[in-house]
């Protein structure tokens, strides 16, 4: 996909709608979302065609890993979008997914993004998945207009970059400035496709509706879920239903017994993650030390 408004090739399989598809013929009406609280100013609407093509081209964030955990990180399958606008800009709504993820292990995995903009269709602020769908939020600074998604761990809990890529980012999949399009797949994010992602049957989607009917309320919510916080108990049922395990849950024994296995398991996350970033960190000022000796025995060779 070219950057700015380039020319963008949408996939149009299983009768999901390609850019500039007129959607009233489809049957498909978004419902009207109306102003709550501060989340936005006005009535929002989703777009399409060039409008939502040229919004894409600007809000459209490269995917970068650390290069010690990028084989197991992934390239995602597919990339789900839906682009709002509104009196106080545009969103866009992204969605990655994976077939599965290596560990912990279980099918599927899904990591939202939503980027807000200001009138002229900016990036202005990121929204992503911290940790277990905790929300996390990135203001850009003035003048920035390019932003990367990093992720140096194997459940893909993103953040955000920007300025000059280091040595410790790798790109994992490329997109192709000269045809326009993307490595994976661009879908729109139909309530079809919602559905059919809502009714997997391992690790479903879960994202709050409110947050797909209007995604500006993202700035009031700290779960991607269930908005709010969630208690501990219900955190740990979440990570239970994601692996299947929630329909064990019979008795307050069993539970226990469950619980006390996730914990463990987000405990082993945690560890894991500490131990990853400090090995990448060690990694790449290794790397450093050692680039201008290279450079040096390059000049007498």
């Amino acid at each position: 996909m070219a950057r700015g408004g380039g020319v963008m090739t949408a996939a149009s399989r299983e009768g999901l709608p390609p850019f500039g598809v007129d959607v009233e013929a489809i049957g498909y009406r978004p419902p009207a979302v109306r102003r709550r609280r501060s989340w936005t100013a006005g009535e929002i609407r989703i777009v399409h065609g060039e409008e939502a093509r040229r919004v894409i081209g600007r809000t459209f964030p490269k995917l970068f890993s650390s290069p010690h955990v990028a084989g197991v990180v992934g390239t995602p399958r597919n990339v789900y979008y839906r682009v709002y606008k509104s009196g106080e800009g545009y969103a866009v709504f992204y969605l990655f997914e994976w077939d599965e993820q290596v560990f912990p292990p279980h099918k599927y995995d899904f990591e939202p993004v939503i980027v807000l903009t200001d009138r002229y269709g900016n990036p202005r602020e990121v929204y992503v998945d911290g940790y277990h769908y905790f929300v996390k939020r990135y203001i850009l600074p003035r003048g920035v207009r390019d932003f990367r998604l990093y992720t140096d761990v194997p459940w893909r809990a993103m953040s955000v970059r920007w300025g000059p890529i280091g040595r410790d980012e790798v790109e994992l999949y490329p997109i192709n400035e000269k045809e326009g399009r993307l490595g994976p797949p661009l879908r729109y994010l139909s309530d079809r496709v919602l559905e059919e992602l809502r009714r997997r049957d391992e690790n479903p989607l879960k994202i709050h509706p409110r947050l797909i009917r209007n995604p500006w309320s993202i700035r009031e919510a700290e779960h991607w879920n269930t908005i709010r916080a969630p208690t501990p108990d219900e955190f740990l049922y979440e990570i239970a239903e994601n692996y299947g395990l929630a329909r064990l849950i019979k008795g307050p024994l069993t539970l226990r017994v469950v619980l006390a296995l996730i914990r463990a398991k987000v405990w082993l996350e945690n560890m894991v993650q500490r131990v990853a970033s400090a090995l990448s960190s060690l990694l790449s000022r290794e790397e450093e030390r050692r680039a201008p000796r290279r450079e040096l025995a390059g000049q007498h060779a």
